[in-house]
């Protein structure tokens, strides 16, 4: 199972996996995730492109991910943006 979220991203990604603790609402139209140690993620318009939280928690809630986040400013950091999550158990 993959969903992918922001077809425009770069090709330059770092894969993380994480198991998916909590999913939340987070500001605006984004859903945050929060993942094990704490971290968090996030998904940057997903009500618009017509994401529910019902859903994603039955698809990826507890479940270890593989995420794909952006590298940015030269690829020297990796953003807290997920462009696509890959499920992997």
């Amino acid at each position: 199972m993959s969903i992918k979220f922001d077809k425009t991203a770069s090709e330059s990604r770092k894969l993380k996996t994480e198991e998916i603790t909590k999913i939340a609402d987070g500001t605006a139209l984004n859903s945050t995730y929060n993942v094990m140690l704490n971290n968090y993620y996030y998904i940057k318009h997903s009500h618009e492109n017509g994401l529910n939280l019902d859903s994603l928690e039955v698809k990826v809630l507890n479940k270890t991910v593989t995420l794909h986040l952006p590298r940015i400013l030269g690829s020297k950091i990796t953003s807290k943006h997920i462009t696509q999550i890959i499920k992997s158990t």
